[in-house]
């Protein structure tokens, strides 16, 4: 976790190379001739402010070796009874 002065509290989860997907068509072309997979992982992202420590703001991510794609944003309550739906955010892509 990292503390960006007394503002807010920021964590962040990141899994080893979860997943690979056939490159773009521009595609880096890997030591045998052929196109090389793309590489991804998983990054979740978690910011807590002390004015509200029962609420934080989630940022699910999609990392590549290029770029990294912000897949949902939603709001998490972190203490007492969770809704029986939470509301996952929009998708972005």
């Amino acid at each position: 976790m990292a503390s960006l002065g007394e503002e807010e509290e920021v964590r962040v989860d990141a899994s080893m190379v979860d997943g690979a997907v056939a490159p773009t068509r521009s595609g880096v072309v890997a030591e045998d001739g052929g196109p090389q997979d793309r590489m991804h992982i998983s990054v979740h992202v978690e910011v807590t402010k002390p004015a509200r420590p029962d609420f934080a703001l989630k940022f699910e991510c999609s990392a590549w070796p290029e770029e990294m794609d912000v897949e949902r944003v939603f709001p998490v309550r972190l203490s007492g009874p969770a809704p029986e739906q939470q509301y996952m955010g929009r998708q972005f892509r």
